[in-house]
């Protein structure tokens, strides 16, 4: 999928750094870019995690409610929306 999907926009280093683990929050780094609406943040309920999460928008989440996160990302192919949200997680720093 890594590379059918988001090697041909962002190029085999996406593979080369991909992890691939349930426990997300033992890594840091800007965003999570994931389709469940509940990421788990850490062990029972902490905030461990230092990323925002990013919903990717499936159609089967068009029930889950807009509160559920900041950000959500419709399709791989709108860039221009991810550049968009990546810089302002940036721009508001750490959690």
């Amino acid at each position: 999928w890594l590379d059918r999907v988001m090697v041909p926009s962002f190029g085999t280093s996406v593979v080369e750094h991909a992890i691939i683990d349930k426990n997300k929050w033992r890594y840091d780094g800007l965003a999570l870019i994931d389709d469940r609406p509940h990421v788990p943040r850490g062990i029972n309920e902490a905030n461990d995690a230092t990323w925002q999460h990013i919903l990717f928008g499936w159609p089967h989440l068009a029930t889950v409610p807009e509160t559920t996160t900041d950000y959500r990302l419709l399709d791989w192919h709108h860039t221009t929306d991810m550049l968009r949200m990546l810089g302002e997680i940036a721009e508001a720093g750490p959690r």
